[in-house]
């Protein structure tokens, strides 16, 4: 392995970073139960959806609209590049 190969970023070197990793690792709690995804249409599903509005340019109603949305579907987040 060369220099460049060795070195994620100036500070650590690839085999830190795996040691930082690996570390991380065996700090995460085990579970042996596997996670559960909510089902299509429901709105357990809803609630993990980020609606977004990417438009820089939007308009307060179409904001507006993006709120209603969200409300109704019971969106878990909303952003709006507009307002960031």
């Amino acid at each position: 392995m060369n220099a460049l190969e060795e070195t994620m970023t100036n500070r650590y070197t690839q085999s830190e970073w795996r040691n930082i990793i690996d570390e991380a690792e065996r700090d995460l709690p085990s579970s042996s139960a596997p996670y559960k995804a909510p089902s299509l249409g429901t709105p357990d599903f809803a609630r993990c959806i980020d609606h977004t509005l990417l438009k820089l340019e939007a308009t307060k109603d179409q904001i507006d609209e993006l709120c209603e949305e969200a409300r109704r579907h019971e969106f878990r987040d909303l952003v709006s590049l507009s307002r960031v």
